[in-house]
């Protein structure tokens, strides 16, 4: 299940922009932008957004599960 986690992040820096990093450098704090697709790469809250998130690997349930601002994820 390790080789499935994601590597790598993109973190959503003060001044707004973008900028990609290793999970490793993840922070308690940090904004983190996930896009279409990828990955949670930490455990955490949405604070904006939503969206249809998969936790198969975590739940067992085969279906994605509809997640919005406030919503707690897993990696």
């Amino acid at each position: 299940l390790t080789e499935l986690a994601p590597y790598a992040a993109t973190l959503i820096l003060p001044n707004g922009d973008h900028r990609r990093i290793t999970t490793e450098d993840i922070k308690k704090g940090d904004l983190l932008h996930v896009g279409s697709g990828e990955k949670i790469a930490a455990d955490g809250e949405i604070k904006e957004g939503q969206s249809w998130i998969n936790e198969s690997m975590i739940t067992g349930e085969p279906l994605p599960v509809f997640m919005r601002a406030g919503s707690s994820v897993l990696a």
